[in-house]
């Protein structure tokens, strides 16, 4: 008869070979002999994980933490589960947790880091992006993650900064250029902000964003023609991008075609626009047509 030490090994061996339903089974025979086996619990949760299990995973990381409440992998693992549900406040709470007990643990920063960025944790973003940076200054996930959150909270000389050091890792990237040119726009540069949306398009010219984008510099710099042209161009490739009907609508407002512009903010608006980007549209349409 094997040990439970000899289970573990056994089960942690088909663990590591990614022989998962073998892993459950001798996991589960050490649980059977010893039913506080935090190691048993933790990679038996970790095999539930691996085959898309993720609340069978979670019973079993939940019984592991119980019993070794300072196991930095079962908080990644039970994290990397809830993450895969969706459960994005419950994975952060257990990124956190995997650091605090890991503080070099990158993978676990990386997704903290990320959760961080989709829950509009901005600040926790930076903090979390820039320990992954003391780690390795060329991680360009952290470069990005640093650039998007200075950019939603409005510092825009630092989202330029992380997104061209970004740049000099992956120099044909597109969105990179379509996302300097994008900070440049909203400090007023606008024809250094066209350079690069012109670039962008170089890398990807079918790209819808950077036309849009474009064609708002256009616009802001009285060229109505050149901005209708790059709008119109942009819509015909996505549709359903209510930013580039907010800047549709901007033009016919500045041209007094109302009944157009109105229709604009209001697809704008049924588009989501509110929900992704703010109230600006909500705010033309009751400053200019009175429309709640």
């Amino acid at each position: 008869m094997n040990t439970i030490e000899e289970l573990l090994e056994i089960a942690d061996a088909f663990l590591w070979n990614q022989d998962f339903d073998r892993a459950i089974e001798f996991y589960a025979s050490v649980i059977v002999y010893d039913e506080n086996n935090a190691e048993a619990y933790e990679g038996r949760g970790t095999a539930y994980a691996a085959k898309g299990k993720y609340d069978d995973a979670i019973a079993d990381l939940n019984h592991a933490i119980n019993l070794n409440p300072e196991s930095f992998s079962a908080y990644y693992s039970r994290g990397m589960s809830f993450h895969n549900l969706n459960d994005l406040k419950s994975a952060k709470s257990d990124y956190e947790m995997a650091v605090h007990y890991n503080d070099e643990a990158i993978e676990a920063l990386l997704n903290l880091a990320f959760v961080s960025l989709v829950l509009k944790d901005y600040n926790d973003c930076l903090i979390y992006s820039g320990k992954l940076l003391e780690f390795n200054n060329e991680d360009k996930d952290a470069l990005w993650y640093s650039g998007d959150s200075h950019s939603e909270l409005g510092n825009h000389a630092a989202a330029i900064e992380y997104y061209k050091r970004a740049l000099k890792l992956e120099p044909k990237n597109s969105d990179l250029y379509n996302n300097i040119g994008f900070q440049l726009s909203f400090i007023g540069e606008y024809k250094e902000a066209i350079r690069y949306f012109n670039t962008a398009l170089h890398y990807r010219p079918n790209s819808p964003y950077p036309l849009d984008n474009r064609g708002y510099c256009h616009f802001k710099l009285g060229d109505d023609e050149a901005a209708l042209e790059d709008i119109n161009e942009s819509l015909k490739i996505d549709p359903s991008n209510a930013y580039a009907y907010k800047n549709r609508a901007l033009i016919y407002l500045h041209q007094s075609k109302r009944e157009a512009a109105l229709k604009d903010l209001q697809k704008a608006r049924l588009l989501g626009y509110p929900e992704k980007y703010g109230s600006e549209v909500d705010d033309i349409l009751l400053t200019e047509f009175d429309i709640k």
